[in-house]
């Protein structure tokens, strides 16, 4: 937002009251809420579930199902944060599949940011690569597979390879409804 005015309204003990005028550079109050999303790792206690005969599969313990909540009244941008080391990271939320065809370094992490528009790998070292052109734009909002494709108000399902953690930042936004 820009502060285009400011006007004390009074003093008391030390302290002063103001009235700002401000405006919104892009219609809209956006607030983040970031969820945490970490792969489940398998585990050696499950020998039990071996079956008695050879074959090339054995029974395991099914990963729990994660979901995501949009709590807005409309779609929501959805940044992405993914952590090292990753190698072609994918996230379908929903009807929609989220991925870049890049690595990501151990120690570092891959940044989907929708409000800049930007997708960026950085390293341990702190270089940066940009990988936006690595993302998957399917044919834009809508096709299935666009890579800042807004989520849907309510609940969402979360599903990926478990092959590493990320974490999901969904922004509720208010502002004005659009005028018709």
């Amino acid at each position: 937002c820009l502060v285009l005015a400011s006007k004390v309204d009074g003093v008391r003990d030390g302290l002063f009251t103001a009235k700002i005028t401000v405006v919104l550079l892009d219609g809209l109050w956006r607030r983040g809420v970031t969820t945490a999303f970490a792969p489940v790792q398998g585990s050696a206690d499950y020998e039990f579930l071996d079956l008695p005969h050879d074959l090339p599969y054995d029974l395991g313990a099914t990963t729990p199902k994660r979901y995501a909540r949009n709590p807005g009244h409309s779609g929501s941008p959805a940044r992405f944060i993914v952590y090292g080391p990753a190698v072609n990271p994918a996230v379908r939320l929903g009807g929609n599949l989220y991925q870049v065809d890049v690595s990501v370094p151990d120690g570092g992490y891959m940044e989907v940011d929708p409000l800049r528009r930007t997708v960026t790998v950085v390293a341990a070292d702190g270089s940066t690569m940009d990988a936006f052109s690595k993302a998957h734009r399917g044919c834009g909002a809508g096709s299935g597979e666009y890579i800042f494709e807004r989520v849907p108000a309510g609940t969402c399902k979360v599903s990926w390879d478990n092959s590493f953690g990320f974490d999901l930042t969904l922004y509720e936004e208010e502002g004005e409804p659009a005028w018709s």
